[in-house]
């Protein structure tokens, strides 16, 4: 399940999310981001790519509409270089949210061949890879 998705079923729980638009062009993730103000994050949302962090699909604290049409096209350029086959969907562009003494946090679900439904949750942000603080469950 990408973001967007994910967002919609928080929601419904009444958890809330930071708003989020999708784009599928770079002038369409550029005005988009102009809409919802900067800084803004644009991540690349594609079902053949398990991590954005790890082929550069997340961009931080962009500031204008160029710097987002920019990143939105370099993105684009990086996965036709490194993941010809690879399908670049569409993007989301999400308002940056400066929270002091916050914590970012990733949290999934999936399916394992052999356990079956397992749960993932853990610290988020582009250091979790890194650190690996993460627990896995089944559920």
């Amino acid at each position: 399940m990408a973001d967007p998705e994910a967002k919609v079923i928080l929601t419904v729980y009444g958890l809330p999310t930071f708003p989020t638009r999708i784009a599928g062009s770079p002038a369409r993730t550029a005005q988009l981001a102009a809409s919802l103000g900067f800084p803004v994050a644009v991540k690349l949302l594609s079902p053949d790519i398990a991590s954005r962090s790890d082929v550069g699909g997340v961009v931080l604290d962009l500031d204008t509409p160029r710097a987002v049409a920019e990143a939105d096209q370099r993105i684009r350029s990086r996965l036709r270089r490194l993941f010809p086959e690879a399908r670049v969907d569409r993007f989301s562009v999400q308002k940056v949210v400066q929270r002091p003494g916050g914590q970012k946090l990733t949290a999934g679900v999936d399916s394992d061949p052999v356990f079956g439904p397992v749960i993932l949750f853990g610290q988020g942000g582009s250091a979790a890879d890194i650190i690996g603080d993460q627990a896995v469950a089944f559920s």
